[in-house]
């Protein structure tokens, strides 16, 4: 008899219609850039922009919807003043 590894929970997915009831979409704040594109513009990696945006040099970044993503205001690129640290 094979024994499994692991017992892991089943879980049953039961797909529920959207409508516009159910699910609306966050509106997004204007004018406001992710990491992906402030990490581009700065030359640095997405996690060094996050790991700013958790310091504070990032004036105004702010976390938004359910996976906490950081939202930046293109101003707070052009403030930074000094070596980006690393």
């Amino acid at each position: 008899m094979r024994r499994h590894l692991c017992n892991r929970a089943r879980v049953l997915l039961i797909p529920l219609p959207l409508t516009s009831e159910t699910v609306q979409p966050p509106e997004l704040p204007p004018n406001h850039i992710g990491t992906a594109t402030a990490a581009r513009r700065l030359g640095v990696s997405e996690r060094t922009v996050r790991r700013m945006c958790e310091r504070g040099q990032l004036s105004g970044a702010t976390q938004f919807g359910y996976s906490c993503t950081w939202l930046i205001p293109p101003a707070a690129l052009d403030s930074l003043t000094g070596p980006l640290s690393r």
